[in-house]
């Protein structure tokens, strides 16, 4: 691997790092916002707010018939609808039902299940040993951080019913990782976000219409606008570009495997600002999940067979 190469292998690995720092801090950010109004109208507000920032960013470097010249909208309609839109729906109406700290383990945990799965079976990609391995390991570490986080609880009820929620969620965010590198050869990462966005957005705007008539907005509190703000920047608008820039540049295979990471650092901020304990079989968890993504990442050197990081 040359030095320009490797640099960008590099910085690639820095923005998914620091996108698992942003969406593991919008399970806790989110959990602050659905205690005032409906959980749909927080994620249209949301996700709304970042696509019009993104748009306006692409028209300040282009002009509107440009931005929308030779886009494939079917393929961005289907990509906003479920990759988006009804990711979202689902995973804020298992919410409702579960516990957040589910929402973290199965969405994060088995979204990278089912993009090697779909993968294999869609693209005829499949990990060699040592990436399987590097999975294994991973999955390992978030079956344990699983079994701590749901252990004395009883999985029953509603709670099975938000679990299974989260559970398609994950299949929808696999979606959204694979289609999306099919739109990415028509449109650049920025630009596929942002339209998708939009186009996601529509369709959670309607779905959350008859909730926006039951909210007082005089009483919104100053605070809940300063976290939809970094919600709509942070873990959206920047999280989804480094996220698409990490498909394109590893592959979605390799790309994915970072969101065992948001597991571990939701948590940790749980415990920061919502004051959760975090037990050692936990940090044991995380740690092993760690291992996961550096062996699934590391390279060999197609020339001397050594390996490089």
């Amino acid at each position: 691997m040359n030095h320009s190469s490797a640099s960008g292998v590099h910085g690639t690995h820095l923005f998914l790092v620091l996108t698992s720092l942003f969406w593991g801090s919008a399970f806790v950010g989110s959990k602050l916002t659905v205690t005032d109004v409906p959980p749909s109208v927080s994620a249209f507000i949301r996700f709304g707010l970042a696509a019009v920032i993104m748009l306006g960013c692409l028209l300040v470097r282009r002009k509107p018939r440009q931005l929308f010249t030779g886009v494939p909208w079917g393929r961005l309609v289907l990509l906003g609808f479920i990759g988006v839109a009804v990711y979202n729906l689902l995973f804020f109406q298992g919410l409702k039902w579960s516990p957040a700290s589910h929402g973290s383990m199965i969405v994060p945990t088995l979204s990278p299940v089912f993009t090697f799965l779909l993968g294999s079976l869609w693209l005829n990609k499949r990990p060699d040993r040592r990436q399987m391995f590097g999975l294994f390991v991973a999955l390992s570490g978030s079956a344990v951080f699983f079994a701590v986080v749901l252990s004395g609880e009883a999985a029953g009820g509603d709670t099975l019913t938000g679990d299974l929620c989260f559970l398609a969620a994950a299949v929808c965010f696999a979606f959204y990782t694979l289609y999306g590198n099919r739109v990415m050869e028509i449109l650049h990462p920025f630009s596929a976000t942002a339209l998708s966005l939009l186009a996601g957005s529509v369709f959670m705007g309607i779905a959350a219409l008859p909730d926006f008539l039951n909210v007082d907005w005089r009483e919104i509190r100053p605070s809940y606008w300063w976290m939809q703000s970094y919600l709509a920047v942070f873990p959206t608008v920047l999280a989804f570009w480094f996220w698409y820039r990490g498909v394109q540049f590893l592959g979605s295979a390799r790309t994915v495997v970072f969101l065992y990471l948001v597991p571990v650092v939701g948590t940790m901020m749980a415990a920061g600002v919502l004051h959760e304990r975090i037990s050692p079989w936990q940090w044991v968890g995380g740690a092993l999940m760690l291992t996961g993504v550096w062996l699934v990442n590391r390279e060999k050197n197609k020339e001397t067979g050594a390996e490089s990081y």
